[in-house]
This record gives structure tokens, C-alpha cells and sequence, in this order.
């Protein structure tokens, strides 16, 4: 049997978005809408996916210009609030009344966004290293991976160039591992050559927005929810004392600071497992 399903959906806009389906086909329990960081795609949650597959639904989108997704004409539609409509306009599409989103960095933003316009679609909520406040400076260093080579010659240039550029906020993988990263952050190309799989546009629609505002009203939506903050101890993104005024917002907020890990954790680490497994548990 296959580990997982694919499927396309059309955007409003024409465009045809790239998703994964783990698990089985019918199941009681809410599925599971993992969302990814800002260039990346769904590729990031497989291990994770075939985990929670034992007992959920798990389906992993590809945004608009990542990963098998297509690429927009209008590079400024890349941003979270056209994500959540996209979202949105998927789970009405094929039937899921709500999900547990588990979003990353973007996914997280995306979510907060949705909890605003579309409550109902979500159940409940996993933010992986985000909240309704960035740290001073984080973006910066977030668009500071924009400066990198798009295209290597070959899987070993691209996976070196990746972990030379990673490997301060994910400090323990093995090369084995790395290469796993590399496969699912770049793509191989007809001539042999490996390029990231993302639209190089992104970068621009990146530098064209201004750092986003507080998103404590997106954050307080979701106070209805059951939510699992997770982050990383370096996280150049999310801060501790935000974390503790989210809790200080939504006492019942669960959370868990997973060692050796910047932005973001990989949420394969014992201490991410054991909270999301025990954040689910008690979930329909």
C-alpha cells in the first residue's frame, strides 16, 4: 500500500494545488491540515504524517508557487492571507467541515488568519514555533534565506549549501538525514541541475511587505480552541515571553520549548512527538 495519497485542487483563481492524503480514507476522528513554513511545502511533515496516520486523517497542502503546487502570475499572492483562502476554499471543496491545523511558521500566521474569517473550520490548533508577536529582527533573518543560491549542480552541492545554512538551528542530524532534508526542500531538474522547490518570485513578494503587525486579535479568535504552542529554545522568531503572554491570554494553552532547535523544529524531536501526541489524545 501506498504511504499516501495525491490529489490536486483548483484554486478560485484557476490554479491547480498539490496535496497529500495519509491515513485511512474513513475515519471518525478529525483529520489533521498540515500547513508548511514560507517557502517549503508538505513534504516537511512525512515522517509525522505516517505517525499520526495510525489513527487520523492526515492531509499535507503544497501553498500556491511551492512544491507540485502552481506557480502565480501575480507573485504578490503569495501571503497568508491569500493561503487562507485557499484553505478554506479546500476543506469546503472536498467536504471536511473542520481540521486540527497543524501550521509552521507561515502555516501558524495562515491559521491565525483563517481563525478571524473562518472559525469553523478549525477545531483545533499546533502553532510550530509562531505566535501573534515576531521577534525584533527575526523576519529579517527569515528573508536572509532568500540569499542563497537558487540552483546547485547536483543533490550533494544542494544539500551541503542547505546545511551549511540550517545546521546552527538544527545542530544534531546525521548526513543521512540532511540528504532527507535536502529532498524535501529542493527538486531535480530536466538537465540534472537541483534548484529549490519553490518560485524564485517569492523572494520579491517577501521584500514588498512590511513586517507584518501584531496578530494578538488572529491569536485571541482561536481562545475558543484547543491550542499546543511549540518552540524552538533559539528560535529567532518566537520569544519565551510571548509564549507566557499567550498562556497569560488562554490559560488552558498548552505548550512545549523543544532543546537544541531555532527556528523551526523539525517537530520529529521526543519532546514535539510527546506533545503533540498527548495534545491529540484527548481530541475527537
Amino acid at each position: 500500500m501506498a504511504a499516501y495519497r495525491e490529489y490536486t485542487h483548483r484554486t478560485r483563481d484557476g490554479l491547480s494545488l498539490y496535496y497529500r492524503v495519509y491515513g485511512p480514507e474513513e475515519n471518525d476522528r478529525t483529520p489533521v491540515l498540515c500547513l508548511s513554513g514560507l517557502t517549503r511545502n508538505g513534504r516537511d511533515f512525512h515522517d509525522l504524517a505516517l505517525h499520526l496516520g495510525q489513527t487520523r486523517t492526515v492531509m499535507c497542502l503544497d501553498y500556491r508557487g511551492c512544491g507540485r503546487s502552481d506557480r502565480d502570475l501575480d507573485y504578490m499572492n503569495y501571503q497568508v492571507d491569500t493561503d487562507a483562502g485557499d484553505v478554506a476554499d479546500l476543506l469546503d471543496g472536498i467536504g471536511v467541515p473542520e481540521a486540527i491545523f497543524m501550521g509552521t511558521s507561515r502555516g501558524g500566521l495562515t491559521t491565525m488568519n483563517l481563525a478571524l474569517s473562518r472559525l469553523d473550520l478549525i477545531a483545533a490548533a499546533i502553532m510550530n514555533d509562531v505566535g501573534p508577536a515576531l521577534r525584533s529582527g527575526g523576519r529579517g533573518k527569515v528573508g536572509k534565506y532568500f540569499e542563497l543560491p537558487y540552483a546547485y549542480p547536483n543533490w550533494d552541492a544542494a544539500c551541503a549549501a542547505y546545511r551549511a545554512w540550517s545546521e546552527k538551528t538544527t545542530p544534531d542530524l546525521n548526513d543521512a538525514q540532511w540528504m532527507d532534508r535536502a529532498r524535501a526542500t529542493f527538486v531535480e531538474t530536466q538537465d540534472g541541475r537541483v534548484r529549490f522547490d519553490f518560485d524564485p518570485k517569492m523572494a520579491d513578494a517577501y521584500r514588498g511587505r512590511t513586517n507584518p503587525p501584531h496578530s494578538w486579535a488572529k491569536f485571541e479568535a482561536l481562545m475558543v480552541k484547543p491550542v499546543l504552542s511549540i518552540r524552538g529554545e533559539w528560535s529567532s522568531i518566537l520569544t519565551a515571553e510571548t509564549v507566557e503572554e499567550m498562556r497569560a491570554r488562554k490559560p488552558d494553552l498548552q505548550s512545549v520549548t523543544v532543546p537544541n532547535r531555532g527556528h523551526t523544529p523539525l517537530l520529529d524531536e521526543p519532546e514535539a512527538l510527546a506533545a503533540i501526541d498527548a495534545f491529540l489524545k484527548d481530541l475527537p
